[in-house]
C-alpha cells in the first residue's frame, strides 16, 4: 500500500516512508506485527532524533504516545505491520 497522507490517521506501511512536514500528533499505533522480535525505528525528518525504537511480541498493537508537535517523521525500520499516525485537531 502507498503512503496515505492527508487523512487521519496517516498510514505508513513500509521502511523509508516519510511525512516531511510538521505534525501535531496525539499518538502512533504500530499494528499488524507478524513475528515476535520485529523491530520499528522512527526518526524525525529534520533532525534525525529518534521518536520510537522498539521490538515487539507477535500479534499485538503498540500505542506510542506523542502528544505534541514533531518535525516530520521517517520510518527507518519496519519489519512488519503498519504505523498509524493520529493527528491532533
Amino acid at each position: 500500500m502507498a503512503l496515505q497522507d492527508g487523512i487521519n490517521p496517516i498510514v505508513l506501511d513500509g521502511a523509508t516512508q516519510a511525512v516531511a512536514r510538521k505534525l501535531k500528533v496525539s499518538c502512533l499505533v504500530w499494528s499488524g506485527i507478524a513475528t515476535a522480535g520485529d523491530d520499528l525505528l522512527i526518526h524525525t525528518v529534520s533532525g534525525g532524533s529518534i521518536i520510537f525504537k522498539g521490538t515487539s511480541a507477535a500479534n499485538v498493537s503498540l500505542i506510542i504516545p506523542v502528544n505534541g508537535w514533531i518535525d516530520g517523521l521517517y520510518i527507518t525500520t519496519l519489519d512488519s505491520g503498519q504505523v498509524m499516525v493520529y493527528l491532533m485537531d
